[in-house]
C-alpha cells in the first residue's frame, strides 16, 4: 500500500518501527501545545505525588518488625486517601485530558490546524463517553483475567484502540469496543511490540529517576520523566489506530480523497458504514453514553 503523505506525517500502514518514528515526530513537533493540554494531569501527579512523600512516614533501618508495622498502621488513612485522590484524579482529570490530547494528536497527524483551547474543549464534550467505555473495558479486562488469565490477555489487546475510538468516531461503550476489536484484527502482533518497547522505555525511565537520592527530587523528576513517556505512549496508539484503520478499510486511500475534496471517509461498523469526516467536528457528539 503506498505511503500518503498528511504534512510530513505518513498515514498509512506501519509497523512498529513506523508507529513510533511517526509517534516521536508527532510530539517533538508539538511539544509545547501537547504540554499545554497535558499541564493540569502534570501538575496534578506532581502534587500529589510531593504531598504522599511528605505524609509517608520514614522509619529507622534499625526499627523492629513491630515498629514498621505501627508505622505503617498508623499511615493506612492517609494511604487509602491518597489512594482514592489517585483513582479519582485517573478517572476525571485523565480522561478528559487523554481525550483532548487523542483528538489534537489525530487532527495534527491528519494534517489539520487545531488549538490546545480547541482540544481541551472537545476533550471535555467527550469525557461521559470516554469515562463509559473505560469503566466498560476495564471490567471486561478484569473479568477476563478472572477466567484463567488468557482471556483477559486477548480483550486487552481486542479493545486497546476503544479510546480512540470512543474520540475519533463518536461512539462508545460497547460499540466503541467492538470497533476496536475489528480494527485489531491481524494487528495484535504489531500492539504487543508497540507496547513493549513503550514497556522497556517506562522502566528505564523508572530506573533512572531511582538513582537520586533526594525522595523530592526522585518523586519530581519520575513524573515529570513519565508525563513525556505518556505523551508519546498516547501518540503511538493514535499512530495505530489510523494504521488499523489503513490496512482494514483503506482509510489512507479515502485521506487523499478527502483531501482533493471527495467525500470524507466512511467508518464501518460490522455491516453498515457510516460516513464520518476527516475532521471532527467539535459540535458533533452523537455517540451513546
Amino acid at each position: 500500500m503506498a505511503a500518503v503523505s498528511s504534512q510530513q506525517y505518513e498515514v498509512r500502514e506501519l509497523g512498529v518501527g513506523g508507529i513510533l518514528d511517526q509517534a516521536i515526530r508527532i510530539v517533538r513537533d508539538h511539544f509545547g501545545p501537547l504540554f499545554r493540554i497535558f499541564l493540569p494531569l502534570l501538575a496534578f501527579n506532581l502534587v500529589l505525588g510531593l504531598v504522599n512523600v511528605f505524609v509517608t512516614p520514614v522509619t529507622s533501618p534499625d526499627a523492629s518488625p513491630e515498629e514498621r508495622a505501627a508505622a505503617v498502621a498508623a499511615a493506612l488513612p492517609t494511604t487509602l486517601a491518597f489512594t482514592g485522590a489517585q483513582v479519582i484524579g485517573a478517572l476525571i482529570i485523565g480522561s478528559w485530558i487523554n481525550a483532548a490530547l487523542m483528538h489534537f494528536v489525530a487532527q495534527k497527524y491528519l494534517g489539520h490546524a487545531i488549538t490546545p483551547g480547541a482540544a481541551l474543549a472537545r476533550g471535555w464534550r467527550r469525557f461521559g463517553a470516554v469515562v463509559w467505555t473505560t469503566l466498560l473495558v476495564g471490567a471486561t479486562i478484569g473479568i477476563g483475567f478472572l477466567l484463567l488469565i488468557i482471556p483477559g490477555i486477548y480483550f486487552s489487546f481486542w479493545y486497546l484502540l476503544s479510546q480512540q475510538v470512543t474520540v475519533v468516531e463518536n461512539i462508545s461503550g460497547w460499540q466503541a469496543m467492538k470497533r476496536s476489536r475489528a480494527l485489531m484484527k491481524g494487528s495484535m502482533n504489531t500492539a504487543f511490540l508497540v507496547l513493549l518497547v513503550l514497556g522497556i522505555l517506562g522502566f528505564v525511565v523508572g530506573g533512572g529517576a531511582g538513582l537520586l537520592r533526594n525522595p523530592y527530587l526522585i518523586t519530581g523528576t519520575t513524573v515529570v520523566l513519565q508525563s513525556i513517556l505518556t505523551l508519546v505512549s498516547l501518540t503511538a496508539l493514535v499512530v495505530l489506530y489510523f494504521s488499523c484503520r489503513c490496512k482494514e478499510e483503506n482509510f489512507d486511500l479515502e485521506h487523499v480523497a478527502a483531501s482533493l475534496g471527495a467525500e470524507g471517509p466512511a467508518v464501518r461498523f460490522g455491516d453498515d458504514r457510516a460516513s464520518i469526516p476527516v475532521e471532527i467536528p467539535f459540535t458533533r457528539d452523537s455517540g451513546a453514553r
